[in-house]
């Protein structure tokens, strides 16, 4: 498995939690600094037979932020693993999975959701984009 991190310092935290697979030649990290250039992701690629993308950039945490700051990396990143694993010959699967930022509804200050919140998701809960 081939985990990309934007930096030596993102995979710090996940290296000690899976340090048997790593040992193993299990698991390795790529750097990728961009994810947002368009073949940031040619090199990370090579030999691999699977992506699963499964991330996105965290927005700040401010009310009155422009979607086209959030909206415009994901679909950057989104759009340019899809481009650079058609070119992968090896590649033979590729899932998309969402992330915590389809739930980021900004609110007036700083709010946290947990399990524990009383605020649940329903329809109404979305407006159009």
């Amino acid at each position: 498995m081939r985990a990309v991190v934007r930096s030596d310092g993102k995979a710090a935290p996940f290296q000690q939690t899976f340090k048997s697979y790593i040992d193993s030649g299990s698991l390795t990290f790529v750097v990728v600094p961009d994810m947002t250039i368009p073949g940031a992701f040619n090199s990370a690629l090579q030999g691999i037979d699977g992506v699963i993308h499964c991330a996105s950039p965290m927005p700040p945490m401010d009310a009155k932020i422009d979607p086209e700051i959030i909206l415009g990396p994901a679909v950057k990143m989104t759009t340019g693993i899809l481009e650079d694993a058609a070119k992968v010959s090896t590649v033979k699967r590729v899932v998309i999975t969402s992330s915590v930022v389809t739930l980021y509804e900004p609110k007036q200050g700083r709010y946290v959701y947990s399990e524990v919140s009383s605020y649940f998701f329903t329809r109404s809960s979305f407006t159009d984009a």
